[in-house]
C-alpha cells in the first residue's frame, strides 16, 4: 500500500472483487506480488519457498461475494 503495509489476499480463483483493509481504497495499492503472502513477522515470502508457512489464516483478505442479478434494469 501507498504507506508502506503489506497485506495478504487468497482467492478460490472464482472472483470479481477483493476485500479491502478497513480505511484503504483501490487507489492505495501500488503493487501486487503473486504467489507470495505476509508472514507473521509482516515479510513478504513466496509461497514457493520451502518449509513451513508462517502465517495467520485469519488475517488473509479473502474474494467478496458476488451476484448476477437475472431482472433487467436493477
Amino acid at each position: 500500500m501507498r504507506d508502506g503495509k503489506a497485506f495478504s489476499y487468497g482467492t478460490t480463483f472464482n472472483f470479481e472483487f477483493f476485500q479491502l483493509p478497513e480505511n484503504y481504497a483501490f487507489t492505495d495499492v501500488v503493487e501486487v506480488i503473486n504467489h507470495s503472502y505476509v508472514d507473521s513477522d509482516g515479510a513478504v515470502r513466496s509461497l514457493y519457498e520451502p518449509g513451513h508457512k508462517n502465517y495467520d489464516i485469519e488475517s488473509i483478505f479473502r474474494e467478496r461475494v458476488f451476484f448476477r442479478c437475472a431482472v433487467d434494469g436493477i
